[in-house]
């Protein structure tokens, strides 16, 4: 995917600039990529670039002293604006300086080496969607998109950080800027760091939570006010460009419909499973209707299942070990939705930042998997991600949930295509901390109604938004809630109790009625039956069973008991074969692509 590296290091040029190609090489995931160099000796700056067919590499100014290398996107403030491409980035440096990062909107990242200044840049977006991994070693600093060009370069990274994998075990994600891997960092989000030609670092943050939390809160209607001129001046700018509209049947994909006015897309989809078609897809049809939009189900299928060892594998590796195994199915419906549009425009995040929703949460696992000498990690970091969950709100989402736990998802996608949500651009984001911290914005039929009435007037995928009688609304609201109550607790929240239950019926021929329902991913039964052989295959070899951070051989007995039906450990699963393939991937062989594609070469 798309994305930039580079090293500071007084080493010699022919060695540096050997040490950025293996790092840039790391990144090309798909024969459409192609990559490139520029190197500045005498200073000591090597950077490389990864782009996607079409896109631009490094921007030059007209004096050809300021180098850029910018990935992801800034969307211009002004009304209808286009989407900003580099060069624009650039003059917007020649104009205020390093000060042109406050008015960068978007998920971006970059580097920009200043000859006259004899300087380097590097920053990332207010809220570090776009990342930048970064390590120091005794004779260089070296940076990069993904973890995997530190790991192939800097041999003494290749190792796991004990408490950053206590953290993953826990909590899904690692907290706090740290890796999985010894001595890789984060940038911090909303980071501008320079350095000159000795290469010593300032780390500065051009912003930051509290820029926002010290707003005076407004009342309810002057917010809705607001937010429905606020959403009709921003939507727009997502909508440019060869888009499709990834729908679900809830609120956030169907607000930004309602304001994509004119520019609205012509082409959306759904995630459908295989065994129904689950009420998102229902809904979505109704919106896409509505708007006039072709609409099509992108399903998983036996074909999934079948690739799903090559899909685990890849999601780890594109991820650097952000997204689970259970987020493989994300991959496989990005190619597919690739297919349709090259810029997916979706609602994600929109829940979390408006609404306060949150999956961010300690999962409770078996503690007897884990070594007497590494259980304190997995306790400590309950206890880390609790004190974190006390922050302002919108601030939590924003710095911890959405850039920490959702940044595998983001990834993967991003892999296949250029995604976008309306739902962190700079002008919502500091309109939603005026809301009172006590309360969460639930006007959406109003604010979906002062864009398009006829939506408003859908049904969502948990309730009606229609005017029906209220005993109609709540019956149907409370028969959605317990079918996807059931649904939970037939899959990852099944009790082990039910196990056995549950495998006396296995062999029937078709799964409960309500399972589909709501989810698209039945990974509890997948583990159980077509990818068994797998997780045994990953969790019983001898290399994951003497994993220090495991009880002896509780990784394998947690795959039997899965297997045969009597307990349900499909997240303690998850996350031991997501981290043997870390494992497998990043630090017992290092593996290394070669592109047979010739790189661009820049030297001053």
């Amino acid at each position: 995917m798309p994305g930039i590296t580079g090293i500071m290091t007084d080493i010699a040029p022919e060695l540096a600039t050997e040490r950025l190609r293996a790092m840039t090489q790391c990144m090309l995931h798909e024969s459409s990529y192609s990559w490139g160099l520029h190197t500045v000796p005498e200073l000591g700056f090597y950077v490389g670039w990864v782009r996607r067919d079409g896109e631009c590499g490094p921007i030059v100014n007209e004096r050809r002293d300021q180098i850029l290398l910018f990935t992801g996107e800034h969307f211009g403030a002004a009304a209808g604006a286009d989407v900003v491409d580099g060069q624009r980035v650039l003059s917007a440096y020649e104009r205020r300086g390093d000060r042109f990062l406050e008015e960068l909107n978007g998920w971006f990242a970059g580097a920009l080496i200043d000859l006259k200044r004899q300087s380097i840049l590097l920053f990332n977006d207010r809220f570090g969607l776009q990342r930048v991994y970064y390590t120091h070693t005794k004779d260089s600093f070296a940076f990069s998109s993904e973890a995997k060009s530190l790991l192939a370069t800097v041999p003494a990274t290749r190792d796991l950080d004990k408490d950053a994998a206590g953290e993953f075990f826990a909590c899904g994600s690692v907290l706090n800027d740290k890796t999985l891997f010894r001595d890789i960092f984060v940038l911090p989000a909303g980071s501008a760091w320079t350095a000159g030609r000795e290469h010593k670092i300032r780390k500065a943050r051009f912003f930051t939570a509290a820029d926002l939390e010290q707003q005076s809160p407004l009342p309810e209607n002057e917010f809705y006010s607001q937010l429905t001129q606020t959403m009709a001046r921003v939507v727009p700018r997502y909508f440019r460009g060869a888009s499709a509209v990834s729908l679900t049947g809830g609120l956030d994909t169907r607000a930004i419909l309602a304001f994509a006015g004119d520019g609205r897309p012509d082409k959306s989809y759904t995630f459908g499973g295989m065994y129904k078609d689950r009420f998102d897809v229902r809904v979505a049809r109704e919106v896409a209707d509505a708007c006039g939009c072709r609409h099509e189900v992108l399903r998983i299928d036996d074909g999934f299942l079948k690739a799903f060892p090559d899909l685990a594998e890849k999601t780890v590796w594109i991820t650097d070990g952000t997204h689970d195994v259970f987020g493989s199915h994300e991959l496989y419906l990005s190619r597919q939705a690739r297919a349709i549009a090259p810029i997916r425009v979706t609602g994600n995040y929109g829940g979390e930042i408006l609404r306060g929703a949150s999956t961010f949460k300690a999962t409770a696992l078996n503690d007897g998997l884990f070594h007497r000498d590494f259980l304190p990690s997995v306790q400590r970091a309950r206890q880390t991600l609790a004190d974190l969950r006390k922050e302002h709100p919108v601030s939590f989402a924003l710095f911890r949930e959405v850039p920490w736990l959702l940044h595998g998802r983001l990834r993967s996608a991003e892999s296949q295509l250029t995604v976008r949500s309306p739902y962190t651009d700079n002008e919502i984001v500091a309109l939603a901390y005026r809301l009172p911290v006590t309360q969460r914005f639930e006007r959406w039929q109003g604010l979906i109604g002062a864009g398009n009435a006829r939506l408003a007037s859908i049904r969502t995928d948990r309730k009606r938004m229609t005017n029906e009688s209220s005993v109609t609304a709540h019956a149907a609201r409370l028969g959605n809630t317990l079918l996807f109550k059931a649904e939970w607790y037939y899959g990852p929240g099944m009790p082990h109790w039910l196990g056995p239950i549950d495998n006396l019926l296995a062999g029937r021929r078709s799964p409960l009625p309500f399972v589909g329902t709501h989810k698209i991913e039945h990974y509890r039964m997948w583990l159980r039956d077509a990818l068994s052989d797998y997780a045994q295959s990953v969790l019983c070899a001898p290399s994951a069973m003497s994993q220090a951070y495991l009880n002896g051989s509780s990784a394998a007995d947690v795959v039997t008991a899965h297997r045969r039906g009597r307990r349900n450990f499909s997240t303690e699963i998850n996350r031991l074969m997501t981290l043997e393939l870390v494992h497998r991937l990043f630090i017992r062989g290092h593996a290394q692509p070669v592109s047979a594609v010739a790189p661009i070469i820049g030297r001053n």
